[in-house]
């Protein structure tokens, strides 16, 4: 995986991600959403080439600049700054999830003592806009780089962030 649990801080802080049931929670969340999200953005055969390319030896850089960015073009999936559009698709489907819960009874919401439970909206749009934001980024990116990815599913549609194209 790209990602781990040190992604989760800032503005997508998981509360209590020290206890080994939250820590075993996001890690079954990363597994399961890293390789979808990957998938949807660059197509089946991209994140094929570059699951095998990242892992190579030596790694080609047009593999390693997806991974870990290139400075003044793009933050890249994984960073020192444990920021990444994955962690933000991590972070949303988490906090759908942990909304509500299945019980016995059917589906609850949690209620904490001495705490009043709100919707997580406010959060899960800014991370969500922002995931968007940097999707976009990477769009340009691999537009800018074209002739090294000509398996991106995308290569063919400038108007995917109208705004950064």
């Amino acid at each position: 995986m790209l990602i781990d649990l040190k992604y989760f801080t800032g503005e997508i802080l998981v509360a209590q991600r020290s206890q080994t049931e939250v820590q075993e929670d996001l890690a079954r969340l990363i597994a399961k959403y890293e390789p979808k999200v990957l998938t949807d953005l660059f197509g089946k055969a991209m994140y094929a080439e570059f699951s095998a390319g990242i892992v190579a030896d030596p790694v080609e850089a047009k593999w390693a600049n997806l991974k870990n960015g290139v400075t003044g073009e793009w933050m890249g999936l994984a960073n020192n700054g444990k920021l990444s559009l994955i962690a933000n698709y991590v972070y949303c489907k988490y906090l759908r999830k942990e909304n509500t819960q299945n019980v016995g009874i059917g589906t609850v919401i949690p209620k904490g003592e001495n705490a009043q439970k709100i919707a997580p909206i406010d959060t899960y749009v800014r991370a969500w806009n922002e995931m968007v934001d940097w999707i976009c980024e990477l769009h340009t990116y691999i537009l800018d780089h074209a002739s090294d990815y000509p398996d991106y599913q995308y290569l063919n549609r400038r108007d995917l962030c109208s705004s950064n194209s």
